[in-house]
């Protein structure tokens, strides 16, 4: 199989199908646009998810912005290292060091884990949140046709930024150096955990997806899928960078179909009433389109509708497989 994410044709299959309930407090279940899960206890809801990284800091941040599509409120952590075989003690140290600081800054436990070193060549981080649900909850059978999709922040913000680091050499052959700095956005932008903590609070709000592998068009899908309608969305109401889409351009990658972990996708049936909060908080966003009485799932471009299909994989890949650079001619 491909490297990377798994394919949702293949995931569904051979993997969500065949899961069983055994809870009958079972809230949220695994499906496809289910960032968490949400058992119910007498003592309240439990929720918990997980994300996976090669790079410590973003394993924390991905599980931390699931959960926050949960509305809920983070208690503890458990960490899981898969070290690679040239890992070595201080490195190890470095990983934990890095996980003190986010639970510290966090204020949730590290509750923990398991670490062992593997025959891979790379290390594997796998983030668990577990928490509380409080009063936001998700609300999938209220959704209408006309209820808008309210995107925060920008298409491609992760894959933007590794761009700009990691491919810094061949960006300075065609741009200027404040060019290649100005698209970067930094890890404090990766969060969205402060617009999903509003949005939570907005009556009108229904459901929460945040941006991750596959880019905001992978996103769509699976809001779409979860929810079991279908979306308009007007691609040039997308926001996104100029610097993000010419990197892009460079590469012959689609910005739309690259790493969005920062940006967060809301239905709600105000969507402008959420926007202006949003905005007065200095977070950017926008109305990017609405959700449908078909089942089609279609992105406007201007010239023509361009029918979404499940994720499969990120475009961010072939930047780290080495793809070469597109021809200037």
């Amino acid at each position: 199989m491909r490297k990377g994410t798994i394919e949702e044709i293949v995931l569904t299959r051979s993997v969500t199908k065949h899961i069983r309930k055994h809870n009958k407090g079972l809230v949220v279940g695994a499906g496809v646009g289910n960032d968490y899960s949400e058992v119910s206890f007498p003592f309240g809801d439990v929720i918990s998810c997980e994300a996976t990284s090669t790079d410590i800091e973003l394993a924390l941040i991905k599980a931390m912005n699931n959960f926050a599509t949960s509305g809920g409120e983070a208690m503890g952590i458990r960490v899981l290292f898969l070290l690679s075989k040239a890992c070595e003690e201080q490195d190890v140290k470095k990983y934990m060091s890095k996980v003190n600081s986010f639970a510290d800054e966090n204020g949730i436990q590290i509750m923990g884990g398991h670490t062992e070193v593997t025959t891979n060549e790379t290390t594997y981080f796998c983030i668990t949140v577990i928490g509380l649900s409080k009063d936001y909850k998700a609300k999938i059978k209220t959704i209408k046709p006309g209820y808008d999709i309210v995107m925060t922040k920008y298409a491609g913000l992760y894959g933007s930024d590794y761009i700009a680091d990691k491919k810094k050499d061949n960006l300075s052959k065609r741009f200027a150096g404040s060019y290649i700095a100005n698209a970067l956005f930094g890890f404090e932008q990766y969060s969205v955990v402060p617009e999903a903590r509003i949005a939570s609070l907005d009556e009108n709000v229904c459901y929460m997806h945040d941006v991750s592998t596959g880019g905001v068009y992978g996103a769509l899908w699976q809001l779409g899928s979860r929810i079991n309608k279908g979306i308009l969305v007007y691609n040039s109401d997308i926001p996104i960078k100029q610097e993000t889409i010419e990197f892009c351009e460079l590469f012959d990658i689609n910005p739309y179909m690259l790493e969005g972990t920062g940006a967060l996708l809301v239905v709600s049936s105000d969507g402008q009433s959420l926007v202006d909060e949003l905005m007065s908080k200095e977070i950017f966003a926008c109305v990017i389109g609405k959700v449908t009485d078909s089942k089609e799932k279609c992105i406007d471009t201007g010239s023509e509708k361009r029918f979404l299909s499940p994720v499969k994989g990120d475009d961010i890949d072939s930047i780290k497989n080495n793809k070469p650079l597109k021809s200037k001619n």
